[in-house]
């Protein structure tokens, strides 16, 4: 869970921000690329730009919660691997 107290200083001031637990993984910039950037010396993403409407809103959420998105990316995998898995490639000559 972010902790305010934990915010980078490069995070302008607003509802979204990036703390010391980022891990670099990319997700938010790829999401949000109009919202946040990466500090190469630090290693970490940061807000640069805060949602100004219901769509940067709505990619600013996605691009936070990395546990979430990448379960769903697995899950779908998961869904797809199983199925192909079920289905029956043997040939009749």
């Amino acid at each position: 869970m972010a902790d305010p107290a934990n915010r980078y200083p490069e995070n302008v001031p607003g509802k979204f921000y990036v703390d010391d637990q980022c891990i670099d993984c990319d997700l938010c910039r790829e999401t949000a690329p109009a919202n946040f950037k990466r500090n190469d010396d630090g290693g970490h993403s940061y807000v640069y730009k805060q949602a100004e409407n219901p769509d940067e809103e709505a990619r600013c959420n996605d691009g936070r919660l990395p546990g979430r998105s990448h379960r769903q990316r697995r899950l779908r995998f998961s869904s797809v691997a199983n199925a192909l898995l079920k289905t029956d490639f043997s040939f009749r000559l």
